[in-house]
């Protein structure tokens, strides 16, 4: 009887294990499918961000992971911990944004840490 247990719990073992790994390897291509609607130019038609953004009314997300803006900022981007981190490579300043797209991702509305809105349009 022993002997005959033993096969099953090692088979529902690595169901268990194979169902539970299943879940970590979608997570990274999800990751990158999510970054990947921030490419192209997108135009402020909306904010009380201005503080932190200081005056950027465009802003050109490039697929390798680079933005520059109308007031010729640039530097790096990227998402961590569900935010949208922007690195600018002048000021060596980090700013993160929680995000939501919008209208098929065609609208972007990024919100600081202390609920300013800015709200961008996919040129």
């Amino acid at each position: 009887m022993k002997k005959s247990v033993l096969p099953i719990f090692i088979g529902i073992t690595l169901i268990l294990l194979i169902a539970g790994l299943s879940g970590c390897f979608g997570t990274e291509e999800e990751s990158i499918n999510e970054i990947d609607k921030f490419v192209g130019i997108w135009n402020l038609y909306g904010s009380d961000l201005w503080h932190e953004l200081s005056g950027i009314v465009s802003i050109n997300f490039s697929s390798d992971r680079n933005f520059t803006t109308d007031i010729n900022t640039n530097g790096t981007y990227e998402l961590k911990e569900g935010k949208l981190v922007l690195t600018m490579s002048d000021e060596e300043r980090t700013l993160s944004f929680s995000y939501q797209f919008s209208d098929g991702d065609q609208r972007l509305t990024l919100i600081d840490s202390n609920e300013n809105v800015a709200a961008y349009i996919k040129q």
